[in-house]
């Protein structure tokens, strides 16, 4: 397997199961950051990946310094079917992690924003100080509970797809700027776990290749926005949440660039994923803003839209 992106895994684990670690990080050959679930909520303070698994594949224990604690509260934060059926559900679920957020001054980073009471939750919640940022995804923004009519299987995620008014209020919550990113929450599934009725099928789509054709054609096409809305929404910003030197093309900064074509038009066609997930609700619909170059720290790993065999 190779990379042609920079990536890193994050995962919960148990107390029983820490000497695994090193194993795991040395199988998938890059950062690796784990954090223990408390009382069976997400919400935990973790460290950063240096400071858990080293290089030689130790673990380095302590506790970490305040300021590099951090909350992570996900909308699918259980995992129960009716629970996120209903938008007052993930809406109970921010509102408690916000108020720990306020109480103990750790960030928070609230992932798949899909409601409009969430987005007013985090706009008040900024207002007030808490140090909150938030992200949203391409099928939030683009798709309604309309496309599950069909009980086509790939639609189904956690959470839901939500209402053309939930959708209309998440996409101004990125406007504003209440929301700050737009994530893929890339999701591959085999064929065997989306193939069953919709009660049983697994969550999620395989995102990570339809992600900027998607918010191309479907926001800064139609002018609602801009090209630098768009780069802010998914480089830029969650650079500046990471904390790590990436998202700009001043002089001197790491050369990780996306060269898009703004105008050509095709189909989506999951048969030419490169992911084995092929699991995608927008197949056959005829997009524009593919990729056609992707550099890699100053090397070339995909062009003219075809992923480069060579090191």
């Amino acid at each position: 397997s190779r990379f042609y992106c920079d990536v890193g895994f994050g995962t919960p684990i148990s107390r029983g199961a820490v000497e695994l670690v090193p194993g795991v990080r040395q199988q998938v050959g890059t950062d690796l950051l784990w954090f223990e679930p408390y009382r069976q909520y997400w919400f935990d303070l973790f460290r950063q990946p240096q400071d858990l698994v080293n290089e030689d594949g130790s673990i380095t224990k302590g506790e970490p310094k305040r300021e590099l604690r951090v909350c992570i509260a996900e909308a699918e934060e259980h995992d129960y079917e009716l629970f996120n059926a209903v938008t007052s559900g993930p809406e109970a679920v921010f509102r408690q992690k916000l108020m720990l957020a306020k109480l103990t001054g750790c960030r928070i980073h609230i992932a798949h924003v899909s409601t409009a009471g969430g987005v007013e939750l985090i706009k008040k919640a900024k207002e007030e100080g808490v140090r909150v940022t938030a992200e949203t995804t391409p099928h939030h923004l683009c798709l309604t509970d309309e496309a599950v009519r069909g009980y086509d299987t790939n639609t189904k995620v956690n959470p839901p797809l939500r209402t053309e008014a939930d959708r209309q209020a998440v996409f101004q919550g990125l406007k504003q700027g209440i929301i700050d990113c737009i994530s893929t929450d890339h999701a591959p599934h085999t064929a065997q776990e989306k193939e069953v009725e919709y009660i049983y099928a697994a969550n999620g789509i395989s995102g990570l290749e339809t992600a900027v054709p998607l918010v191309w054609s479907n926001f800064v096409m139609k002018g609602q926005l801009t090209p630098l809305e768009m780069v802010r929404a998914m480089s830029k910003r969650p650079a500046e949440i990471l904390g790590i030197e990436r998202g700009t093309l001043m002089q001197g900064a790491v050369a990780d660039i996306t060269i898009l074509d703004p105008k050509t038009e095709k189909a989506v066609d999951k048969r030419k994923f490169y992911s084995k997930g092929k699991n995608t609700p927008f197949a056959g619909q005829q997009l524009c803003g593919w990729p056609v170059m992707v550099l890699k720290n100053g090397r070339i790993v995909l062009e003219n839209g075809v992923l480069c065999e060579k090191e």
